[in-house]
């Protein structure tokens, strides 16, 4: 999957004046993950680079000043200055914004229209989800980009790389394989599903951390909740550490397809006792997500 981001000159002239640059790194630091283009108009260069050279001693503008000069951030990453291709690019992003829906959670479920598989994104568009200006706003239109992502192991691992707030299990493509309803039915909800725990845990969890699970899973917007059997947490549903245990009761239920068939769920720790450590890494206080998969206690 390639990246593709414009960028206005003007608009990144903007950014520099009104001091927002640190939203601006952020995407470019984040898509280092990535192979991804910056394509930028030619016009307007000289008044950018100028305005850089002016703030010379602002960190910040040295950093993004040695960014563009180089012309290559990585080896997957680079930077391209043509005003023909970025003209030719814009009208088609623009094109996109007329067609797709503006709500986030109205195409994850169902309700609205995204062409996943075109992977280009504007800093300088009015309109989202396409339109990005910093870290935030990238993150989910990389949400929504990993609906194209077609099997477990290539699902898996793009997620890990977008959901920087969340520590994944690494055997996550293996549960995903005895999701009940299979992948291609439940990408859109499991990315919204895990978009609702990175971001909402932290702030349930930051005015108590003395709130149990149960409360904990009613605060949520999407049904969560602890398991209940203790024999199941015990057997499945919790990971052995380097010294301790992960314990992953909390879950996400999906909707229920067909009378027969119990919602597929998504098993986590909502936040790692302190002092944990896997595989040599610290994870105290993390977000830990361990299975997502059929519901516990079914087959094998």
């Amino acid at each position: 999957m390639e990246v593709k981001v414009l960028v206005s000159n003007s608009d990144l002239c903007c950014a520099i004046e009104e001091q927002r640059l640190s939203g601006v790194l952020k995407i470019f630091d984040n898509l280092e993950e990535f192979s991804d283009t910056y394509i930028f108009p030619e016009e307007g260069l000289e008044a950018l680079f100028t305005l850089l050279h002016r703030n010379r001693r602002n960190d910040e503008c040295v950093e993004l000043s040695r960014k563009l000069e180089r012309g290559s951030i990585k080896g997957r990453q680079r930077i391209i200055y043509d005003s023909s291709q970025y003209q030719k690019e814009r009208s088609e992003v623009d094109w996109l914004n007329q067609e797709e829906s503006d709500s986030f959670e109205d195409i994850l479920k169902e309700r609205g229209y995204f062409n996943f598989g075109d992977y280009r994104l504007c800093y300088g568009c009015e309109r989202p989800l396409r339109s990005i200006e910093n870290g935030e706003t990238l993150e989910k239109a990389l949400i929504l980009f990993g609906n194209s992502m077609a099997g477990e192991k290539e699902f898996a691992e793009y997620i890990k790389k977008v959901y920087q707030g969340l520590i994944f299990d690494s055997d996550l493509s293996g549960t995903l394989r005895r999701l009940e309803a299979g992948l291609a039915v439940r990408k859109k909800e499991i990315l919204y599903h895990l978009y609702c725990i990175e971001k909402e845990i932290p702030e349930i969890l930051g005015h108590t951390q003395m709130m149990d699970n149960q409360a904990l899973g009613k605060a949520m917007s999407i049904p969560c909740s602890p398991e209940r059997s203790r024999a199941l947490v015990e057997a499945e549903l919790t990971k052995t550490a380097d010294n301790g245990e992960i314990v992953c009761e909390m879950h996400t239920k999906m909707r229920q397809i067909g009378k027969n068939h119990k919602p597929d769920r998504i098993y986590f720790c909502a936040r790692v006792p302190d002092g944990i450590r896997l595989d040599g890494k610290k994870l105290e206080g993390a977000i830990y997500i361990y299975k997502i998969t059929e519901h516990s206690g079914g087959k094998k």
